[in-house]
């Protein structure tokens, strides 16, 4: 496929709801040609911040139950499946990567989603052992708020999902 005719592609940062375009931007390259594919997002401290509030305002995963937690990680995997062939031709022109290791990256980018959400199903508290045998003592998981994941570059779909499929999961 010839990059000249992709069409270059802007992309903005997702915060609060809406695509919000950043003061900056760079190019991503492809390696191969030295073209650009895409415009992204210089995002500054102003713009982390904004993102990390809009986070916190949001209604809280502790209000969502289990199984739908885990029916919106099925869902974002079908997503996945779904453009599956975009994601890995994209990994491939930014990356280098051949197109047969991009495209079982993306796959495995599913997976993981899929995996968080049988696994997320089967979590639960504990009992611990009291004193007093009329009383009983629960630990139960809550989700613990905002997170941010930098990651390496060379499994730049999969390496996010192992933390971002847990995190919306649980």
């Amino acid at each position: 496929m010839d990059n000249r005719s992709q069409e270059q592609r802007q992309v903005r940062n997702f915060i609060g709801g809406e695509w919000v375009a950043a003061k900056d931007t760079m190019k991503a390259i492809n390696p191969a040609t030295g073209e650009p594919i895409a415009s992204l997002p210089k995002s500054s401290i102003d713009d982390v911040n904004r993102a990390v509030a809009a986070a916190k305002a949001a209604r809280s995963w502790a209000q969502v139950p289990v199984f739908q937690r885990a029916a919106i990680c099925v869902a974002i995997a079908s997503a996945i499946d779904a453009n599956r062939d975009q994601l890995a031709r994209t990994l491939s022109l930014e990356q280098g990567k051949i197109l047969k290791e991009a495209t079982g990256e993306v796959t495995k980018a599913a997976d993981g989603f899929r995996l968080a959400a049988e696994l997320v199903k089967q979590m639960g508290g504990s009992t611990l052992p009291t004193e007093d045998p009329t009383k009983l003592v629960m630990t139960i998981r809550q989700p613990r708020g905002v997170y941010g994941v930098i990651t390496p570059w060379n499994f730049p779909v999969n390496i996010p999902v192992e933390y971002l499929a847990p995190g919306i999961a649980t």
